[in-house]
């Protein structure tokens, strides 16, 4: 066994981890893992159509008649595990991800927010799913459009702006931030 190295940013190693998900040590993650989670959850799960990766990808769907806006929302979890060998990456490698996107524009909603591969990864990913689903689930709609409003950051400032911005019909309509809405 290798000594134990210290963690500098974004390299995880098998002895020990510390990240904002709590300290633990690294989890292999493999197909079957993922089909148990999946099974013990509420929320349907499909899998993805993603030519751009070879990973297993799933989609939590959301129809306009499933959230307070007109647009259906799919909260997306990039799992880090290969479909043909259903074996994960290697340590160090990418870490689990959760997006939302808008499944029309086929963006994302908000920048991802990473889910570590560690022995509690399965609460991580909960919690995470959980917290997107607050976040834009529950989102205001734009009142141009009816696309859900994100949350952009920039070097000045953050502020909800339409997540129509990128398509199309680019709409521009954006409105101040308030954490607590």
């Amino acid at each position: 066994m290798t000594p134990e190295k210290e963690n500098t940013g974004g390299n995880i190693n098998k002895e020990n981890t510390s990240r904002d998900e709590g300290s633990g040590r690294y989890a292999e993650v493999v197909k079957q893992d993922l089909w148990d989670f999946i099974h013990d959850q509420p929320q349907f799960y499909t899998k993805a159509e993603t030519p751009w990766t070879e990973q297993l990808v799933f989609d939590i769907r959301y129809g306009p008649n499933d959230t307070p806006l007109d647009h259906p929302i799919a909260i997306r979890w990039l799992t880090t595990v290969e479909e043909e060998t259903g074996e994960s990456e290697p340590i160090g490698q990418n870490a689990m991800q959760v997006v939302p996107i808008d499944q029309v524009s086929k963006r994302p909603l908000q920048p991802p927010k990473r889910v570590y591969r560690v022995e509690d990864w399965e609460d991580n990913l909960e919690q995470k799913i959980n917290l997107i689903h607050g976040e834009v689930i529950a989102t205001p709609s734009c009142p141009n459009c009816d696309r859900p409003l994100i949350i952009v950051t920039n070097d000045k400032k953050k502020f909800r702006g339409c997540s129509g911005y990128y398509t199309d019909d680019e709409c521009g309509y954006s409105q101040k931030y308030n954490p607590q809405e």
